[in-house]
C-alpha cells in the first residue's frame, strides 16, 4: 500500500505505473467528482505513455454524512455512473480520525470498536477480496 499526495510528481506517475489496484479517495462535492474523472483520463495517458496496462482503478467514498443530501446524492451517483470502480463500503464522518491522527496512531491502534474502524476493515477485506460487495453505508 502505497499512499500518494494529489498530485502528478514522479513518484506518483511511478506508483502508477507499478500498481495493480489504484484508490482514489473522494467526497460528496463536485470537485471530488471532477478530480476522479481528471484522473483516470491521466492514469490512461501515463499507461499509454509507458505502454502499460493501466491499474484497476477503485473508488472509495468518504466523509459520508446521513444527514446530508448531497451525501446521499454522491452515493446515488457512485452506483450509477461509476457502478464498476465503486467500492460499496463508505467511510463515514467522525473525529475518531482526527483525534488518531493527533495521537500519531491509526484508528486500528484503539483497541475500541468503532463504524469507521469497521467501515475501513470491510473497505480492504473488498479491495483484498476478502468480503462481499453489498454496499453498507
Amino acid at each position: 500500500v502505497i499512499d500518494c499526495p494529489p498530485s502528478l510528481g514522479a513518484a506518483v506517475i511511478s506508483t502508477i505505473c507499478a500498481t495493480d489496484v489504484l484508490v482514489i479517495p473522494l467526497w460528496s462535492d463536485a470537485f471530488s467528482f471532477k478530480g476522479v474523472d481528471l484522473t483516470l483520463e491521466e492514469i490512461e495517458s501515463i499507461c499509454d505513455t509507458f505502454n502499460l496496462e493501466p491499474p484497476t482503478a477503485r473508488l472509495l467514498f468518504s466523509r459520508h454524512d446521513k444527514r446530508e443530501k448531497l451525501s446521499a446524492r454522491a452515493i446515488e451517483r457512485l452506483t450509477t455512473e461509476y457502478q464498476e470502480l465503486f467500492v460499496p463500503s463508505v467511510i463515514g464522518t467522525s473525529t475518531e480520525l482526527s483525534r488518531a491522527l493527533a495521537r500519531k496512531e491509526t484508528i486500528f491502534a484503539s483497541p475500541r470498536s468503532s463504524p469507521v474502524k469497521t467501515a475501513y476493515d470491510r473497505f480492504a477485506r473488498i479491495i483484498l477480496g476478502l468480503a462481499p460487495q453489498g454496499i453498507q453505508a
